[in-house]
């Protein structure tokens, strides 16, 4: 057992259960943990919501201060939302913060180019999700969430990267790959990585945004299993949503072709960096972290993760909420 991390040590009552019934009740856990999430984010705007209103925001207020009280109640309902559940989740079934926010040394030049690969993979995903909301806007749905609008202010700047590239990263590292993605390893690492991603992008409950997040999540999941360091995908998902923010402020403030050259600038950065570093750990494979051996089939496993009310009734709420989120329904 030396050197083995803790979430990687064998539960004593996991012993006793079939795997296939110990994965049906731990998935069964993070399907209801999410949809309490899911509810949360709800009851928690609408409550943001009715509070803004009894201040009388909407009422006399400059652009600046009601878009700074915006982005400081989107980063209170992303914070609470997503941590009040994985908390009650971690109470329930007393699982140690140190399984969830596993940080082992890791190599310099392993961790760099991790790094890039993710951050690569994460920002060509733009392209996919751009097609989907494409698409969709071609019939009249709504392709994509509407976003705050950009108040040119140094305080809205500050919330906006507060609240997009700081915040989210943190909660939803901790909840997806700290926890999500930490239940599932001892099911094997690519069921692990795929199921994670899956629930990630399902949270998004936006068509467009599902297929974004879960290609960024096979990405951040896969750099979690290969550093065993969740401080690798925190940091690509940091710089991503920055990248995000930092685009909607230059467009704000440039013109498209501006705004263009920036974008695929920046992507073309890191997939030439991407390249370098798949050639470095093919070179160099001692470097890569060997996978934990399954113990299920992966068609068995997935079969799994879904035979049990907690994550059926996540994935058919989503699923109804994105297709809400196309703007079908009268508001």
């Amino acid at each position: 057992m030396k050197n083995t991390p803790l979430y990687q040590i064998p539960n004593l009552s996991f012993r006793y259960e079939t795997p296939a019934r110990s994965l049906r009740k731990t998935s069964n856990k993070v399907g209801f943990m999410l949809c309490a999430t899911v509810a949360a984010i709800y009851l928690i705007s609408f409550g943001a919501q009715l509070y803004l209103i009894g201040i009388g925001y909407r009422s006399g207020l400059p652009k600046e201060s009601v878009a700074v009280l915006n982005y400081l109640f989107s980063g209170m309902v992303g914070l609470l939302s997503m941590a009040i559940p994985a908390v009650l989740l971690m109470l329930i079934c007393r699982i140690h913060l140190s399984n969830t926010i596993v940080s082992h040394r890791v190599k310099p030049l392993k961790a760099i180019s991790y790094f890039f690969i993710g951050t690569a993979v994460c920002l060509l995903a733009n392209f996919p999700a751009n097609w989907i909301s494409l698409l969709f806007q071609s019939f009249g749905f709504q392709g994509s969430p509407p976003s705050i609008p950009v108040v040119h202010s140094a305080p809205a700047y500050i919330m906006s990267f507060l609240t997009t590239a700081v915040i989210p990263p943190f909660v939803e590292e901790f909840l997806c790959r700290g926890i999500i993605l930490s239940c599932f390893r001892k099911y094997g690492d690519t069921f692990a990585v795929i199921a994670s991603a899956f629930l990630f992008a399902l949270l998004h409950r936006n068509f467009a945004q599902i297929v974004f997040a879960f290609i960024c999540g096979l990405a951040l999941g896969l750099a979690l299993v290969k550093t065993n360091c969740i401080w690798i995908p925190t940091a690509i998902h940091m710089l991503v949503n920055s990248f995000s923010v930092s685009l909607n402020i230059i467009r704000s403030h440039f013109s498209i072709a501006v705004y263009a050259a920036v974008f695929y600038i920046f992507i073309l950065v890191f997939v030439l960096a991407a390249l370098f570093s798949v050639l470095y750990l093919v070179l160099k494979r001692k470097e890569i972290a060997a996978p934990i051996p399954k113990i299920l089939s992966f068609r068995s496993s997935m079969g799994n993760l879904f035979a049990n009310p907690g994550i059926l009734i996540f994935t058919g709420a989503c699923i109804l909420l994105s297709i809400a989120n196309l703007g079908i329904f009268p508001t």
